[in-house]
Protein backbone atom coordinates (compact mmCIF):
# COMPACT_ATOMS: atom_id res chain seq x y z
CA UNK A 1 0.00 0.00 0.00
CA UNK A 2 1.44 3.34 -0.94
CA UNK A 3 1.73 6.24 1.43
CA UNK A 4 -0.56 8.29 -0.80
CA UNK A 5 -3.23 5.58 -0.71
CA UNK A 6 -3.06 5.49 3.07
CA UNK A 7 -3.32 9.28 3.28
CA UNK A 8 -6.40 9.26 1.02
CA UNK A 9 -7.92 6.60 3.28
CA UNK A 10 -7.15 8.59 6.45
CA UNK A 11 -8.56 11.78 4.93
CA UNK A 12 -11.82 10.10 3.86
CA UNK A 13 -11.01 10.67 0.19
CA UNK A 14 -11.44 6.97 -0.56
CA UNK A 15 -13.05 3.95 1.03
CA UNK A 16 -10.75 0.92 1.08
CA UNK A 17 -12.00 -2.52 0.19
CA UNK A 18 -12.67 -4.91 3.07
CA UNK A 19 -9.78 -7.12 1.95
CA UNK A 20 -7.40 -4.13 2.13
CA UNK A 21 -8.51 -3.28 5.66
CA UNK A 22 -8.10 -6.90 6.72
CA UNK A 23 -4.59 -7.12 5.27
CA UNK A 24 -3.47 -3.87 6.90
CA UNK A 25 -4.78 -5.11 10.26
CA UNK A 26 -2.92 -8.42 9.80
CA UNK A 27 0.36 -6.67 9.04
CA UNK A 28 0.03 -4.33 12.02
CA UNK A 29 -0.86 -7.19 14.37
CA UNK A 30 2.06 -9.27 13.07
CA UNK A 31 4.32 -6.36 14.03
CA UNK A 32 3.19 -6.74 17.66
CA UNK A 33 0.35 -4.25 17.91
CA UNK A 34 -2.96 -5.21 19.50
CA UNK A 35 -6.19 -3.43 18.60
CA UNK A 36 -8.20 -2.78 21.75
CA UNK A 37 -11.95 -2.45 22.06
CA UNK A 38 -14.44 -1.60 24.74
CA UNK A 39 -13.11 0.34 27.71
CA UNK A 40 -9.76 1.08 26.06
CA UNK A 41 -10.30 2.03 22.42
CA UNK A 42 -7.11 2.30 20.44
CA UNK A 43 -3.98 0.18 20.13
CA UNK A 44 -1.20 -1.08 22.37
CA UNK A 45 1.80 -3.31 22.05
CA UNK A 46 1.07 -6.98 22.66
CA UNK A 47 2.57 -8.42 25.80
CA UNK A 48 5.50 -10.64 24.95
CA UNK A 49 5.81 -13.94 26.75
CA UNK A 50 8.56 -13.95 29.33
CA UNK A 51 11.78 -15.42 28.02
CA UNK A 52 13.07 -18.42 29.96
CA UNK A 53 16.16 -17.82 32.04
CA UNK A 54 19.37 -18.97 30.43
CA UNK A 55 21.53 -21.31 32.39
CA UNK A 56 25.26 -20.91 31.92
CA UNK A 57 27.12 -24.03 30.82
Amino acid sequence: MSRQALLRWENDQTIPQAATIQRVVQVIEAAGVEFTNGDQPGVRFKKRPAEPERIAD
